[in-house]
């Protein structure tokens, strides 16, 4: 995968639907699940790897076979940068994640070019609080008119035959889907072991939420209290519940319900690498 795949065809059997997923939210797990329902009428490109001769290194992609590609948006991640360009007509599948989740998982990828310390998580995760309060802001929560479908990842774990369900008729809705097959993949999708050195594909591990914030190194229950304030409007309105900042109830646009921290949010600041 994570290329424009040749095909005879020169037409696509299923829609062109751009996914704009937060780094870690089961991009590439919808990618592969996608991929064994639909076999030879899903293709993928990732944007930005260049691995086919007819590659358009483009986005929106204009290959006539592309069925999905992968952006991050990741220019939100400097200041001043408005990102990509949103774009009237072209259906979106937007991914996102828990932070804090998102956040322990991306950080083995921040570590294959950076050394690893306390100091240097505790920088990471400050840091990247801002691209992600931008991110959901501008895809999730934006006042626009664009087709979306979005797609929490601890849905997608938490009942995937029903989240695979929407994903699959948003590709193509006048299709039946194949409840038996579909149950059939989603057991048999392989899992995505990411490391601070490499990545290891896991066959047969089927679709679930493995990660426990305890069992990560750098644990530290004032710490994820301190990023679920920096974030506490954006992780209330995904409706997601506080679990180490102080917390009364309330509803989302979600139809779930959070809890809200009790004191003021921090504004957020840059913070500075640290030093070794």
């Amino acid at each position: 995968m994570g290329e424009c795949s040749e095909n005879q065809q020169t037409s696509r059997t299923l829609r062109y639907v751009a996914c704009v997923s937060y780094p870690r939210s089961g991009h590439h797990l919808t990618q592969r699940v996608l991929s064994d329902y639909f076999q030879q009428d899903f293709r993928y490109c990732q944007y930005g790897i260049k691995t086919h001769e007819d590659c358009c290194q483009s986005y929106p992609c204009t290959h006539p076979m592309v069925t999905m590609t992968k952006n991050h948006d990741q220019e939100l991640d400097r200041p001043n940068t408005k990102g990509i360009a949103k774009i009237s007509g072209l259906p979106y599948l937007v991914l996102i994640r828990n932070y804090l989740e998102a956040t322990v998982s991306d950080y083995s990828l921040y570590l294959r070019e950076n050394p690893d310390s306390k100091k240097a998580w505790i920088f990471f995760s400050k840091y990247r609080a801002k691209y992600y309060q931008r991110f959901v802001q501008k895809w999730i929560f934006s006042k626009d008119s664009l087709e979306k479908l979005i797609i929490r990842y601890e849905d997608l774990t938490d009942n995937p035959v029903f989240v695979y369900n929407q994903i699959i008729a948003y590709f193509h809705s006048s299709w039946p889907i194949d409840q038996m097959r579909l149950e059939q993949v989603i057991k048999g999708a392989s899992l995505e072991n990411q490391t601070s050195h490499s990545a290891e594909l896991i066959p047969g591990f089927g679709v679930h939420n493995r990660r426990r914030l305890e069992d990560f190194k750098y644990f530290d229950t004032k710490h994820f209290a301190l990023l679920e304030v920096l974030l506490s409007k954006e992780l209330a309105e995904l409706g997601y519940e506080n679990r180490f900042a102080r917390k009364p109830y309330k509803l989302t646009l979600f139809g779930h319900q959070y809890r809200i921290p009790q004191f003021p949010g921090i504004p957020w600041k840059a913070p500075v690498q640290p030093r070794e």
